[in-house]
């Protein structure tokens, strides 16, 4: 690290409608994790009164101009700010984590700091294809599908970009310029409710490191497992039921977290944040995923019996495991 490299670095993004989830979050942040880097929020479209809030505790503020694109969906102009952590500014901090404003950070970020390049959490718990973060392309536009395959292996595990750190290594004076240039030339095929997701997976999908789970916990796959057993580090909401509704089971915690944020100063660490939450190992939740998913091992088991039978004598290890997770 160069003498003038100051220290790591959080963001989240907002806009008007989502100050008070920015407040949580790092609300969450700092009593949770204990984080001792420096704090920042992208906005767009946030007042003045409200950017206040931010500045006056500590926080640093990068107003986003908007960035040309042309996606239609819920998110739009905002979400393709999340692309200026690539340009050339942030690297006078060592690492950067970004995390979404609908989830809850509820233990330490440390053992994620060691980073060489671009980290995150696969999309979805089984792990979504590239090709995944588009819209049908090769019957939306034949085109832009038959430059998409040519180029990248479509296959390939893609991450979401809720949740990510990398070093700041990776960015160079060209890194912003090009991730502009792949969000021109494929926009237009974009799924409608993302447009940095498919861009970063573009520009690092063979260059990416995978996270544990437990870093951006998407909480629909996992919403049939009581609350009081989800531990993640990083709770995320991605669908409609956030956190901030009262019908949520984790509305308290958010809302207690939201009540705090007016008492912190992102100056201090706070004292005694070790205690709050701990963390499941990555494997409970491949537990639970098997359980939930268990009637596809008995339909294999009535339509194809034969295979039983023969991992049976051939492989009995294997069968009691697969039997294990049936019957349970």
């Amino acid at each position: 690290m160069t003498p003038e490299m100051k220290r790591d670095l959080i963001v989240t993004l907002a806009n008007k409608d989502y100050v008070s989830q920015a407040k949580q979050l790092f609300s969450s942040v700092y009593y949770n994790a204990g984080w001792s880097g420096d704090y920042m929020l992208l906005a767009y479209d946030v007042s003045d009164a409200d950017l206040k809030w931010f500045r006056t505790r500590g926080v640093l503020v990068k107003e986003c101009d908007r960035i040309p694109n042309r996606i239609k969906g819920l998110w739009g102009d905002i979400i393709v700010c999340k692309l200026y952590l690539f340009t050339p500014e942030f690297k006078q901090w060592a690492r950067v984590v970004y995390v979404d404003a609908d989830t809850i950070v509820r233990a330490p970020l440390s053992d994620i700091l060691n980073v060489a390049q671009l980290s995150a959490v696969r999309d979805g718990f089984l792990g979504n294809r590239l090709i995944d973060q588009f819209v049908h392309p090769r019957e939306f536009a034949p085109d832009v599908f038959g430059r998409f395959v040519d180029k990248f292996n479509v296959n390939v595990t893609s991450f979401n970009s809720g949740f990510f750190v990398f070093n700041t290594n990776i960015v160079t004076d060209g890194t912003f310029g090009d991730l502009m240039r792949l969000l021109e030339e494929y926009q237009d095929v974009f799924k409608p409710w993302n447009g940095d997701q498919p861009v970063l997976n573009l520009y690092f999908y063979s260059a990416w490191k995978e996270l544990p789970i437990t870093y951006n916990l998407d909480f629909r796959d996992f919403n049939y497992v009581r609350r009081e057993r989800l531990h993640p580090i990083v709770l995320h909401f991605i669908e409609d039921n956030k956190p901030w509704n009262q019908d949520n089971p984790f509305y308290a915690e958010w809302k207690s977290n939201l009540d705090e944020a007016d008492d912190i100063d992102f100056t201090r660490q706070p004292v005694g944040w070790q205690k709050k939450y701990g963390t499941s190992h990555p494997l409970y939740f491949n537990f639970v995923f098997y359980l939930r998913y268990r009637n596809i091992l008995k339909v294999l088991d009535r339509k194809i019996g034969m295979l039983g039978l023969f991992l049976y004598r051939k492989y009995p290890k294997l069968y009691n495991s697969l039997k294990f997770f049936r019957d349970a």
